[in-house]
């Protein structure tokens, strides 16, 4: 599988707050950001 590197850029280092490597495969960091990412839905409810 391909990195976040590879796919995002330079971009993936901004999902470093979220716990996520820029090194890490794709999948990998998908299930890590269902966990704790917020949602657009939560942006809304204010």
């Amino acid at each position: 599988m391909a990195s976040l590197q590879a796919v995002l850029g330079p971009h993936a280092y901004f999902l470093q707050r979220y716990g996520v490597s820029p090194y890490e495969d794709v999948e990998a960091a998908i299930e890590k950001l269902r966990k704790v990412a917020p949602t657009w839905q939560s942006c809304w409810k204010r």
